[in-house]
């Protein structure tokens, strides 16, 4: 089938009873606005040439084609070439959830569009019913590359967009004859149960958490993240996450090699939980962002580097609050970095963190923030070569700072704790080498020093 640049469909198979039987098998279809378009169908789609077209296979509502060969056929037929199209598959619903299968196809080359505003792609899913199925398949295809991290960049899904679904596209075949197949290790999508084989696993898409769901990572466990723009993969929780390392086997989530930020770990829900400890975990603007949960939020004995924002934040966490103990916090640059930020949140920051080469140590925000910084019951925090402040509270009525070293003994710079319009219990701290050792501005109350005298001294 041949038309015109831009003409209407080539084949259309439209509201098809599924006890009927529909096969599109063995032509070359191009040059159209859709080479093949289905909706409220589901035909086999098998062994075609399918090019030159806006799109390649138009997928529409309740459409289940199943694009792959048809080994059961006499001859047995392959699957289809799609190629040089703008768009080779299309997924396009807002009511009724199409499944396509997509198997042991040539899908390669389709960006025959250039500047028609929407990037090119082998695989596009514009838009999906909310809330329906998770991810898509489309593994034992050939996408015309060796390559995961540059398939994963010509398939528009989750990773792109949240409100869509993964196309999981591992395993894939490294070459256009369908022989060998790789064998690395992959994350994308979905996660369950618990990962313990050590990898590396590169990630080539988004990680998610679907509510009610559990995923631990297990010790000795490495994750990759490749360069993803803007942001780059993120591991989205609204689950329970546990990273569980041991002392002498880190879980380690870091960047890939030549990548320069990956999108970090984002806690988000009332009903999501995360459970840190023993990992290292870098390379993120913000590597563990947590937003609205009531549940567990524990970071613990983990080594938190390489951030050009914040190493933790943290953003109505209530009621049960945020345990942040014995963690290596170490910015990547000094200046606009935090290391741990608390936002109308129950927090404590306690029992031996240290944190240093940021531009602010500890930041509290908010009238809703209730954070105990240090205890006298455990080891001291030491909060060091910061470039700006040790600890600053901004806007809280309450908390305490306890029991902290705070110092600039590299440059003598900064100010160690900052109360701006805050009232905390300020005691047993040891603060030097700093232009300020306690600055309080605005409608601040703290309470320096002991409620009676001390020993040793409060401050």
């Amino acid at each position: 089938q041949e038309a015109p640049p831009g003409a209407r469909p080539r084949v259309q198979v439209e509201n098809v009873d599924p006890a009927k039987s529909v096969r599109i098998t063995n032509n070359e279809i191009k040059n159209a606005s859709a080479a093949i378009r289905v909706e409220d169908a589901s035909p086999g789609v098998n062994g075609n040439l399918i090019r030159a077209s806006n799109f390649g296979v138009f997928v529409g509502e309740n459409a289940n084609p199943e694009i792959a060969s048809d080994p059961a056929a006499v001859p047995p037929v392959p699957g289809n070439d799609i190629t040089g199209n703008c768009w080779g598959i299309y997924v396009n619903a807002s009511a009724t959830a199409p499944q396509p299968e997509v198997h042991y196809n040539k899908i390669h080359a389709n960006n025959g569009c250039q500047g028609n505003g929407s990037g090119n792609f082998n695989y596009y899913i514009a838009s999906y019913p909310p809330n329906s199925v998770p991810e898509l398949s489309a593994d034992l295809n050939w996408w015309g590359t060796s390559s995961a991290t540059t398939i994963a960049t010509s398939i528009y899904d989750r990773s792109e967009s949240t409100s869509l679904p993964t196309v999981n596209f591992v395993q894939f075949y490294e070459d256009s004859g369908l022989q060998m197949l790789d064998t690395n290790a992959y994350l994308l999508g979905p996660m369950t149960g618990n990962l313990t084989i050590p990898g590396p696993h590169l990630v080539v898409g988004d990680l998610f958490i679907a509510p009610g769901d559990t995923w631990q990572i297990g010790q000795g466990v490495v994750l990759e993240f490749p360069q993803k723009y803007p942001i780059g993969y993120q591991v989205l929780v609204e689950g329970d996450l546990e990273i569980a390392g041991d002392p002498s086997s880190h879980a380690i989530l870091r960047l890939a090699s030549g990548a320069q930020s990956w999108g970090g770990i984002s806690v988000s829900g009332t009903g999501a939980s995360v459970t840190i400890h023993d990992a290292e975990i870098s390379g993120a603007s913000t590597l563990i962002d947590v937003d609205g949960t009531s549940q567990l939020v524990s970071i613990t004995d983990s080594e938190l580097t390489g951030f050009t924002s914040s190493a933790i934040y943290l953003e109505n966490v209530d009621p049960g609050g945020a345990t942040i103990e014995r963690n290596t916090i170490t910015g990547g640059t000094s200046s606009g970095t935090t290391g741990v930020a608390v936002v109308d949140s129950t927090a404590t920051v306690q029992d031996g963190n240290l944190i240093s080469d940021v531009g602010v140590g500890v930041l509290v925000f908010g009238a809703n923030s209730n954070a105990t910084i240090g205890s006298t019951a455990t080891a001291q925090n030491q909060i060091t070569d910061f470039a700006q402040v040790g600890v600053l509270f901004t806007g809280v009525p309450g908390g305490e700072i306890a029991n902290n070293k705070i110092e600039n003994v590299a440059t003598s710079l900064g100010t160690g704790i900052l109360l701006d319009g805050s009232s905390p219990h300020v005691y047993q701290n040891q603060i030097r080498y700093t232009d300020i050792g306690i600055h309080v501005i605005g409608a601040s109350a703290p309470l320096i020093g002991e409620l009676a005298p001390a020993t040793p001294p409060s401050n």
